[in-house]
């Protein structure tokens, strides 16, 4: 059984319900619209269509709405795309002026940016970079709202696509007006998590939890189920202020491309391995993203080196890989999700993706010691599972972060809960029934046990308290079925 999760961007090519239950099949475990791209109506129909897949198969998909945030992108074009070629001059503008008809470019050719005085940011010399760096321009010179630019390195220009100054920031507002457009419908919609783009310092996060609570009444974790909140780490600042944004969100996403071009390549992958291991000690969840399969987009099969990417993930023990264009517009979405589900499975497996329990519990905390005492009873009792209830889905985060080797099933009576535990590592999450005491809850936990396959006579590590209320006593015991 794949133990890592799987989220997928939904897209254009897959869209379709029946795309969607064989990328659910093949793997997908949570489902990301991208808020950059996709009308209200487009999105509450994929939405839709989720939900419906999920009560057929039985399969719960938790889904996150990715904000777009306060990123510099490129205007409407016009047409589809735009091929640049190496050693062009062009020119951007942060005015409305845009010149491309029939896929060629007119003297007056400009490419909008859709930020107000971006020319102001820029000089001389300074490298533009679009669309996560496939594409660099260098500046030349700066007239006006006009920024004059050499192509030094081609590619494929689309609408919408990111542009960054290389090594630089710009001093954008964490949330945007489309921002609070897009969480308000995100109100009306069965969602799970919301995304929050460019996160900088924790103020940045305790502001939208602050905008969610206030203006549109989402509830807290004592009136649950909430939706929660995940940060994007993709600037130089939310590395450097990891530690205190880790303190005030729901999980976390590794954006790597954007990242990238706010620090360098060189840094990304030990960011990388560095994040992970400090959400995994806080039992936060952790996605890994961009360009894990990316040759998918076009070709039936990764390259070795994406392959040994997604790997190398899975060994950092992230909770979750995620796939961006591959799964959104590329050719092969069902078989890009099939082909990930195969390396995470092969990975596992091995000894490298095996972890070392102990050395990492917060001394005097009740819950986190339970956890950690399930952990090594399952492995010292060589017990089939551990299977535990949970009202927020905390005790199902702490049991996942010890990456235990034995099957973790563990049951909630809310259905947000549900699809929200579903991005943790290894969680098998299923709907239990509400109970009253502990001696009932032991009785659900231990029939569905049964009910998961496990022969009589295996052993089980139950958790359990003496009454379902978040932050209640927990126990670990052994059960012999």
């Amino acid at each position: 059984m794949k133990r890592t999760k799987i989220v997928c961007t939904i897209g254009p090519a897959s869209e379709k319900p029946a795309t969607l239950e064989k990328m659910i099949s093949a793997g997908m475990n949570v489902a990301r619209l991208n808020m950059s791209h996709g009308d209200y109506n487009w999105n509450s129909r994929v939405i839709s269509n989720l939900r419906a897949i999920e009560k057929k198969t039985g399969k719960p998909i938790a889904i996150i709405v990715d904000l777009q945030g306060s990123k510099a992108r490129i205007g409407e074009l016009g047409v589809r795309s735009y091929e640049l070629r190496v050693g062009q001059k062009i020119i951007f503008t942060t005015g409305n002026s845009i010149l491309i008809t029939h896929n060629s470019i007119t003297h007056n050719f400009k490419i909008p940016i859709a930020v107000p005085n971006f020319h102001k940011y820029v000089k001389k010399g300074a490298h533009l970079l679009i669309a996560d760096g496939t594409i660099e321009c260098v500046v030349e010179r700066v007239t006006g709202k006009d920024i004059h630019a050499r192509v030094i390195l081609g590619g494929e220009l689309k609408s919408h696509k990111g542009i960054a100054i290389a090594g630089g920031s710009l001093p954008l507002p964490s949330i945007t007006s489309k921002d609070r457009k897009d969480i308000a419908w995100s109100k009306t919609q069965d969602i799970d998590f919301v995304a929050l783009s460019f996160v900088k310092k924790a103020e940045d996060v305790l502001a939208l939890r602050k905008l969610m609570l206030r203006k549109l009444s989402f509830r807290t974790e004592a009136e649950l189920p909430g939706i929660k909140i995940i940060v994007k780490i993709e600037t130089r600042e939310a590395v450097h202020n990891f530690e205190e944004i880790l303190r005030v969100c729901d999980g976390v996403m590794i954006a790597r491309g954007d990242l990238a071009l706010a620090t360098s390549p060189e840094e990304v992958p030990l960011i990388q391995k560095e994040l992970i291991e400090k959400c995994r000690r806080r039992a936060v969840p952790v996605i890994v993203a961009t360009e894990m399969l990316a040759s998918m987009e076009r070709a039936p099969r990764p390259t070795r080196a994406e392959a040994s990417d997604v790997a190398n993930a899975v060994i950092d023990h992230t909770d979750a890989v995620m796939l961006s264009g591959e799964s959104a517009t590329g050719a092969y979405p069902i078989e890009t999700v099939r082909i990930m589900s195969a390396i995470i499975q092969k990975t596992e497996k091995s000894r490298f993706d095996d972890l070392s329990i102990g050395g990492e519990i917060h001394h005097g905390n009740p819950e986190e010691e339970t956890a950690l005492l399930a952990a090594m009873q399952a492995r010292t009792e060589e017990a089939k599972a551990i299977v535990a209830g949970t009202v927020t889905g905390h005790t199902a985060r702490l049991l996942s972060r010890y990456r235990s080797e034995v099957e973790l099933i563990i049951g909630t009576p809310f259905t947000r809960v549900l699809r929200q535990i579903n991005l943790s590592w290894g969680v098998r999450p299923f709907l239990l029934p509400e109970v009253a005491t502990r001696k009932e809850l032991e009785e659900k936990l231990i029939a569905q046990a049964h009910a998961s396959g496990f022969k009589k006579g295996s052993k089980i590590v139950i958790v359990s308290s003496d009454h379902p209320a978040p932050h209640a006593q927990s126990f670990a015991v052994v059960k012999t079925l």
